[in-house]
């Protein structure tokens, strides 16, 4: 499987929830500004699994997440949060996912210690 584009999930004012995927994900979140160019290349800020989309949308609008502090002043700065996801029959292989993609390289937020699932 390939992972999905990268979909605007948030800015400062709305959360753009409309549809989900009921299948365990492995996403990843970015930040960058409103009006990315087609194609661009984000640059992952952080890598973790959902048990499917609602749960960590509905986490994040929630604002549950406990990467809250991290995107807030962004958003507020007029940032936006992106994320791209790819989905599996199963929580273990997203999990599996996962880890190959942080032995691999490890976005800034996970570095940093910050490791949030939605429950």
């Amino acid at each position: 499987m390939t992972w999905s584009p990268w979909l605007r999930l948030a800015d400062r004012n709305f959360w753009y929830i409309e549809q989900v995927m009921w299948h365990p994900i492995c996403f990843q979140f970015a930040l960058d500004a409103p009006h990315v160019p087609q194609g661009e290349t984000l640059t992952p800020l952080y890598t973790g699994v959902a048990a499917n989309e609602h749960v960590l949308f509905e986490a994040c609008e929630a604002r549950a997440s406990g990467l809250e502090p991290r995107w807030r002043p962004e958003l507020d700065a007029g940032k936006v949060l992106y994320y791209r996801s790819q989905a599996r029959p199963e929580l273990s292989a997203v999990e599996a996912l996962r880890d190959a993609l942080l032995a691999e390289s490890t976005p800034a937020w996970n570095a940093a210690g910050d490791d949030w699932a939605p429950a």
